[in-house]
């Protein structure tokens, strides 16, 4: 697997995380990984929020659609939104057991018995973690919250979202690394790609969720 930077070379995910890892203490590599409940106050001070339909279909910001639309969020949106999430991320993960528990979700969400399988996989991952077997890798974040058993409560999708947002972002950063640039053309790159994901998570959330304020059958 490998990452571009536009205008330099394909690099390949182990150098790039060979060279994270020099920044990184070993102490804090798995454990930066394994999530810890989001609290209300995790949304700034505003649990939830107030939207207008004009701001709903326009926003470039999913933490305000997310204070605005958590409580009334299915735990089957919640989880479709997280594994779409997730997707954007897929070829920066290179792990099928990752991509598993993604499709793993998706058919709990349909309504299938999943939980012992991605248990499974999340188990495995604090093992390896653990032992000192497993490397920081930003894009993996999100994947580890879904993971988690706790992983269903709006205030997880927040944070999911926010970790997407945070990976894509350290990968283009270590790209760039990667590909030489100066520290503050690393910034750049990790600030672009966290502002396109972050637009691109708003659609995502549009196509899931719809249009709140014109319910499924509401004529115009």
């Amino acid at each position: 697997m490998t990452v571009s930077r536009r205008g330099g070379p394909m690099v390949d995910e182990e150098t790039l995380i060979g060279r994270a890892g020099a920044t990184y203490p070993d102490r804090l590599r798995w454990r930066a990984l394994i999530p810890v409940r989001p609290r209300r106050d995790d949304f700034g001070g505003e649990a939830f929020a107030e939207l207008t339909e004009a701001e709903w279909l326009s926003s470039n910001d999913p933490d305000a659609m997310l204070r605005y639309i958590a409580p009334r969020l299915t735990r089957r949106q919640v989880v479709l939104f997280a594994c779409a999430c997730c997707r954007r991320l897929w070829p920066l993960v290179g792990d099928e057991r990752w991509r598993r528990v993604v499709e793993l979700r998706e058919r709990q969400a349909a309504g299938a018995d999943t939980a012992a399988e991605i248990a499974a996989v999340y188990a495995w991952y604090v093992a390896e973690a653990q032992a000192g077997r497993h490397r920081f890798w930003p894009p993996l974040t999100p994947f580890v919250h879904l993971a988690n058993r706790c992983f269903g409560d709006p205030l997880w999708l927040w944070h999911t979202a926010k970790m997407a947002r945070w990976g894509v972002g350290g990968a283009a950063s270590l790209a760039a690394k990667a590909a030489g640039a100066r520290r503050g053309e690393r910034e750049a790159a990790r600030k672009a790609a966290k502002r396109a994901e972050a637009g691109a998570q708003c659609a995502l959330l549009r196509e899931i969720v719809g249009n709140p304020f014109r319910p499924a059958g509401t004529d115009d």
